[in-house]
């Protein structure tokens, strides 16, 4: 279920797919229950390529962490969910669109 600031359906067209895309990045407990996974996944190689981009920049993911660090440093589960359009300029418009701290 969204949240209520995030809309239920985001969509964009088959000849989009070359120029933009949506990734979601989740930190999710393991099965075992003595770790975290990080999960990344794109609607594209764009989408796929942005989640890497954000995961891998200091201060855009400082932002989100900073709501999910707990006070003794442990990270509480969380989803990001991220659009991204890739420019002419050969660089990639990413907006965070949605998080959900758990």
């Amino acid at each position: 279920m969204p949240l209520p600031q995030v809309s239920a359906m985001y969509e964009f067209s088959g000849t989009e797919r070359a120029t933009h895309g949506f990734a979601v990045l989740a930190c999710t407990p393991n099965l075992s229950g003595n770790g975290h996974g990080l999960m990344i996944g794109g609607t594209s190689s764009v989408g796929t390529e942005a989640g890497m981009d954000f995961l891998l920049n200091r201060e855009r993911l400082r932002a989100v962490l900073a709501k999910a660090v707990r006070p003794d440093g442990s990270v509480r589960p969380f989803e990001i969910l991220l659009q991204c359009a890739l420019r002419a300029s050969g660089t990639t418009d990413v907006q965070v669109i949605g998080a959900r701290i758990r």
